[in-house]
């Protein structure tokens, strides 16, 4: 098993490289190519801002989704080097997502540009948008909290929803069914809205049921089942959107609500837990144009979010509803200082959070019902300046937050972050952008601890900390990027080097009750490589195209005189591998084969404990039966093989699923 696996991660690496120089036989007019920080649209047009800008970048775009056949945003973003994620359970189970060996609450999901974390746990679930509503996602690694703000230290996933289709009227519906009973269901329409000038709409609504249940092997020949894995959700969106001449206002309402089961803590079982929730947001944005004083945006939002815990096994009923409210707004403007930038842009923001709690914990440690509250804002600065074949692109920012604690008196945190981006294209002209591209990037972030590592409240198998400190990080990667048009080839590969200070992470104490702590220090270091080729055909096969990625990672604790120093922390492989085989058949069908390859993973800090090493199999087919009308068939883990991504409930075998869709 280990020579196989190690011969496929060499096989995917290497392969699309060989095929620099092979001879294509005609030219390429539309070049489509996702690969690790780089993706052509075509003829490389779009090329110049998102595979040249300083940063390590990927896009899903509509279309990449779509024939990927994945069931869930997560499903695609496991693909991208150096992003290894954890799941629990079945389709409704939340992800864990972690980014170059950071946590996953160093990971900054946004969702249309906003954080989707819980002001509870500080945690967000890729999971929150169907994959039916999804649009664009956008994978930044790296530091980027100088941009983005707290949580992005080891990278930032935007998922941008479908929205309104421009003044032509469109509808879409989709059906599918899977395994363990799951149904989904997902439509929309969009348009001109004909009793306003220049203004356009759209609505989408989403549903899923899964029964849930599965069987898996328990060790020693035993096995057993995962009867706490059903659950349902739903959402509605609906946006519109007015304006002329650059300038516009948009207007967005977003509900959705869930209950499942829930796996509970890592190593406690948790078969009748039950997690519920429930959430509703209302946006507006806007932009100006000002003419040569550039361009003002700015937006403000209300949400309400509620979420109730019960498990009848340990006699936990917890609810919490959080309020929030929040401005911001930015500006951006195209300047000329001594030809150092070329655009700068200031961004500042304000936010005011209510929670409702009946579980915050009080200063002596004890459980109490009550409000908690937070302000917080942020003032940021960025530019980006090129200069011949030189790219620069710097940003800073100051976050402040105030929170006020049931029993507990007003806490003050404050942070300051910087970012450093540099590009260089050896070989650009004043026509060309060039196949080769340096990037060496360099950065500060931080990540405050949430409610729910300050104050869980104390009983037989958990508790929370209020003397935790916020986490600090310091970065640095570099790395390379070619792009050749014929044959379209591209590879990338970079390194990176980073440092966080005060990491929390939930630890066994005394007793065997779990509580986060601050771990002094830890280093992560790591290299990723990935490559991608692809061919078009004058036959009934029209494109192959093969991607593959790799990423050696070591994230491990650096506190001198620690019983663990130098030893690698929990739940983080060190070797993880990717690599997808795509047929194209005329634009009537699309065959994708991909693999994902897991290392073994240690389960606790102290290195004694392990996972065994996974290699997943899958299998997904697009085929358009007619004009607007497609079906999409997948088979995940064809192999069926047992294995554990986290301790506690192992993740399901083969799973399957088939849909239908409908576009008008």
């Amino acid at each position: 098993m280990k020579r196989l696996t190690r011969l496929l991660i060499i096989i995917f690496a290497v392969l699309p490289a060989l095929f620099i120089f092979a001879e294509d036989g005609d030219d390429a007019d539309e070049i489509i190519i996702f690969a690790e920080d780089l993706i052509i649209i075509e003829d490389v047009e779009v090329a110049g801002d998102t595979a040249v800008s300083p940063g390590h970048l990927t896009v899903f775009t509509r279309e990449d989704i779509e024939a990927s056949g994945a069931r869930t945003a997560s499903e695609l973003i496991e693909r991208v080097a150096g992003v290894v994620v954890s799941r629990t359970g079945g389709i409704l189970e939340p992800v864990s997502i972690s980014i170059r060996g950071g946590s996953d609450s160093h990971v900054l999901i946004l969702i249309d540009g906003k954080t989707a974390a819980s002001v509870w746990d500080g945690e967000a679930d890729a999971g929150q948008v169907a994959i039916q509503d999804i649009e664009r996602i956008e994978i930044i690694k790296g530091p980027a909290a100088a941009l983005y703000g707290g949580g992005a230290v080891s990278g930032v996933i935007n998922i941008i929803r479908r929205k309104d289709g421009g003044t032509e009227f469109s509808a879409d519906a989709e059906y599918g069914f899977a395994s363990f009973n799951t149904h989904s269901l997902a439509a929309g329409i969009a348009g001109s809205i004909p009793v306003f000038e220049n203004c356009s709409g759209s609505m989408r609504v989403n549903g899923l049921y899964t029964g849930g249940d599965y069987s898996y092997a328990a060790g020693s020949g035993l096995s057993s089942s995962r009867i706490n894995n059903d659950g349902f959700s739903a959402g509605l969106s609906a946006s519109a959107e007015a304006g002329e001449d650059g300038s516009n206002v948009s207007v967005s309402a977003n509900l959705a609500g869930s209950e499942r089961g829930t796996p509970g803590l890592m190593e406690f079982l948790t078969p009748a837990a039950r997690l519920a929730r429930m959430g509703g947001e209302l946006s507006f944005d806007m932009m100006l144009e000002t003419g040569s004083a550039g361009r003002f945006d700015g937006g403000g939002s209300a949400e309400y979010r509620w979420s109730r815990y019960t498990d009848s096994g340990r006699n936990m009923d917890e609810s919490n509803a959080m309020f929030a409210v929040g401005t911001n707004g930015s500006w951006t403007s195209e300047v000329d200082l001594s030809d150092i930038f070329a655009e700068l842009r200031v961004s500042a923001g304000w936010k005011w959070s209510l929670l409702d709690s009946t579980a915050l914990t009080d200063n002596t440690g004890m459980a109490v019902q009550g409000q908690a509250d937070q302000h917080s804002g942020y003032l940021r600065f960025s530019a980006s300046s090129s200069a011949g074949q030189i790219d620069f692109n710097p940003a800073v920012s100051g976050e402040f937050a105030v929170n006020n604690y049931a029993g507990t008196p007003g806490r003050f945190d404050a942070s300051f972050c910087w970012l450093a981006a540099f590009g260089w294209s050896p070989m650009r002209t004043e026509t060309e952008e060039g196949p080769l591209y340096f990037k060496l990037n360099a950065g500060s972030g931080f990540k405050n601890p949430s409610f729910q590592d300050l104050f869980w409240p104390a009983g037989a198998l958990a508790a929370g900390n209020p003397d935790l400190k916020a986490e600090h990080s310091l970065s640095f990667d570099g790395g390379i990027g070619l792009i050749f048009e014929d044959p379209a080839v591209s590879i990338d590969a970079a390194g990176y080097y980073g440092i966080t200070e005060d990491l929390i992470q939930w630890l066994p104490a005394a007793g065997g009750i779990w509580r986060p702590r601050n771990i002094g220090k830890v280093v992560n270091t790591g290299v990723e490589v990935s490559s991608s080729w692809r061919i078009d055909i004058d036959s009934e096969l029209s494109a192959v195209e093969v991607y593959a990625a790799y990423s050696w990672m070591r994230a491990v604790d650096a506190v001198d005189g620690s019983v663990n120093f130098g030893r690698q922390l929990a739940y983080r492989p060190e070797h993880s591998a990717d690599g997808s085989l795509r047929l194209e058949f005329g634009g009537i069908a699309v065959l994708d084969f991909s693999c994902r390859y897991i290392g073994s993973r240690f389960t606790n800090n102290a290195n004694t404990k392990t996972l065994d090493q996974a290699l997943i199999l899958s299998l997904s087919a697009v085929w358009t039966v007619l004009e607007g009308f497609e079906i999409t068939a997948a088979a995940d883990n064809i192999t069926n093989q047992a294995y554990v991504d986290r301790l506690g409930y192992p993740v399901p075998g083969f799973e399957y699923s088939l849909k239908g869709r409908v576009e008008l």
